[in-house]
C-alpha cells in the first residue's frame, strides 16, 4: 500500500517465503525497507520491531527487571499468569506518558525486543510510525553532529 504513489521513508513490511526447512514450510517474518542506511547497532535498537507480537506486549519478570524497569514509569500494570510473573503493558500507556517521544520510542523497542508474545502478524501503521519516528530522530542526531562539526572548523 502506497508505495508506488509516493516517496516513502521507510516502511515495515510481511515477506513470506514459499518454503523453507527440512519439511519446506513457509515461513513469514518482518522486513524494514528503508532509504535511510541503518548499522548494526540500530538495528539493534529497533529488533523488537521485527518480532511477531502485538500491542499488549507480555514480558517475563527477570526480562523486565534485567532490561526494562530503569528505563519504564513507576505505575504499570501487572498480570499473573501460570508460575511465572508477567508483566502486561500496552503501548498506549507508554505513548500516553509524560515521555519524550523518542524515549517513548527506545521504551516500546526495547519492551519488544525482550517480549514473549509472538502471536502478532498484522504491521500496522503504528509500526510504521515507531520505524519512522526513530530514522527521522537518528537523522536529526546526525545533522546537529555534522553542524557542530562544521562549526567547530571555522
Amino acid at each position: 500500500m502506497f508505495l508506488t504513489k509516493a516517496n516513502l521513508e521507510c516502511r515495515i513490511a510481511a515477506v513470506l517465503t514459499t518454503s523453507a526447512g527440512s519439511y519446506r514450510r513457509p515461513t513469514m517474518e518482518k522486513y524494514i525497507i528503508s532509504r535511510t542506511s541503518l548499522s548494526s547497532e540500530d538495528l539493534s535498537e529497533i529488533e523488537g520491531q521485527l518480532k511477531m507480537n502485538c500491542s499488549n506486549i507480555q514480558i517475563t519478570e527477570k526480562d523486565f527487571q534485567e532490561h526494562i524497569l530503569k528505563d519504564f514509569p513507576e505505575d504499570f500494570p501487572k498480570v499473573n499468569i501460570t508460575h511465572e510473573t508477567i508483566y502486561s503493558i500496552e503501548e498506549a500507556f507508554i505513548q500516553k506518558s509524560s515521555l519524550p517521544e523518542n524515549t517513548c520510542t527506545e521504551l516500546i523497542n526495547k519492551l519488544r525486543k525482550y517480549s514473549i508474545d509472538r502471536r502478532y502478524t498484522k504491521i500496522s501503521t503504528h509500526a510504521d510510525d515507531i520505524l519512522y519516528n526513530f530514522i527521522i530522530d537518528k537523522k536529526r542526531k546526525k545533522n546537529v553532529s555534522s553542524e557542530d562539526t562544521s562549526e567547530s572548523k571555522s
